[in-house]
């Protein structure tokens, strides 16, 4: 399965006082395969700002419409994240990922790990983030996931790059048709300021599954193994200090040996106290 999360900038919350940012979203995803026709999401994203701790907290609602007489898929989820701040440069973050849904063998339950460190300068930023899932439900044996992630960027002036890597190892994969024992991919981003606008594009090739991207927030799941993706995002700051962003994604992807791509735009609003 694929769920988008859309997240806004923390830039606003690198304040001394304490500062409260609430972010609602929306998400609309087309499949062109044979078995899903469309998605849905709906979720809410916090994050509390009170140095030198931030508390982050999401929850999102998903369905997916199948085609035929399939009946519908849900997923409800919640991440909680918790970083501290060494100084204006340095963090450390932990946190989980908690997934209920109607495929009990794949997601039910499931509970994901959150691990990071994170330096952040001016022209630079550089991190790495760990995860660790356990898929309880598979028979014979559970299904465990150890996600890497390093990633490293620049800023020269209002254009920014960044380049990162994901490498995920399954563990009891030869228990289970399709599943892999190691994956990897690579993507690069890249993203410019014009006064109250920020654009940014973005793309990725490689093989991913199981994986958490966006700090923790965005889960892939179930059977697609995904080979490459990109996407387009126009971010607007008002006056009054709210984000209005859109965005769209595609992924590439092998649903039981069969390619497919889902095409995902999504709108938010975000706005800081």
């Amino acid at each position: 399965m694929k769920k988008i999360f859309f997240l806004s900038s923390l830039a606003t919350l690198l304040f001394a006082r304490p500062v409260l940012t609430l972010l609602p979203y929306y998400t609309y995803t087309h499949y062109s395969d044979q078995f899903k026709k469309a998605a849905h999401t709906i979720g809410y994203y916090g994050a509390l700002y009170n140095s030198p701790h931030l508390l982050e907290l999401s929850a999102s609602y998903n369905t997916i419409v199948y085609r035929g007489n399939y009946p519908r898929y849900e997923q409800s989820e919640i991440t909680t994240l918790y970083s501290y701040f060494f100084n204006s440069k340095l963090k450390i973050k932990g946190g989980f990922h908690l997934v209920a849904s109607d495929f009990r063998e794949a997601n039910e339950g499931l509970v994901t790990a959150i691990a990071g460190i994170d330096y952040h300068s001016p022209k630079k930023n550089l991190g790495l983030e760990l995860f660790h899932s356990r898929y309880k439900h598979y028979k014979p044996k559970p299904l465990t996931i150890w996600q890497i992630h390093p990633y490293l960027g620049y800023k020269f002036g209002s254009f920014g790059i960044q380049g990162d890597y994901n490498y995920i190892h399954a563990n009891n994969n030869t228990l289970y048709k399709g599943v892999l024992a190691h994956y990897h991919s690579f993507g690069l981003k890249l993203s410019k300021k014009w006064g109250r606008w920020t654009t940014s594009i973005g793309g990725w090739i490689g093989k991913r599954a199981f994986a958490l991207e966006d700090g923790g927030f965005t889960l892939y799941n179930l059977s697609q193994i995904y080979t490459s993706g990109i996407d387009a995002k126009v971010k607007y700051h008002t006056r009054k200090g709210a984000d209005i962003a859109l965005k769209y994604s595609r992924k590439n992807y092998k649903n039981y040996g069969k390619k497919g791509h889902s095409d995902a735009l999504t709108s938010s609003f975000a706005y800081s106290w």
